[in-house]
């Protein structure tokens, strides 16, 4: 069956939020992207092998008000090799998926 789409649909841009850095409030191949329980944007950068200092989590809102970064690179609790994936819950924990530690880590 085809159908007729008579009204125009598409969402119209609005602004971009963030900048290309390696520090700060930018984001070095931003790979996923949460809203939490208070509004805030969680948006995790994988980077790329030599810069995993880049693999974090920023955080800001939708004006692109930064409010600072947590996780990082390495294996031991709240770090990451390899980030695949954000989800967020109504308790405001937000979940990172991490292909390469084979785990999901909790921050809260």
């Amino acid at each position: 069956m085809t159908t007729t789409q008579t009204e125009k649909s598409f969402l119209k841009y609005s602004h971009t939020i963030g900048i290309c850095v390696m520090d700060g409030r930018g984001f070095m191949f931003p790979v996923d992207t949460t809203i939490g329980k208070d509004g805030r944007m969680h948006t995790v950068s994988r980077a790329y092998a030599p810069a995993t200092a880049q693999l974090r989590i920023t955080m800001y809102d939708i004006d692109s008000e930064y409010f600072g970064i947590y996780g990082g690179y390495g294996e031991g609790l709240g770090e990451f090799r390899w980030p695949t994936g954000m989800a967020s819950d109504e308790n405001g924990n937000v979940y990172v998926s991490d292909e390469l530690n084979n785990r999901i880590n909790v921050f809260s």
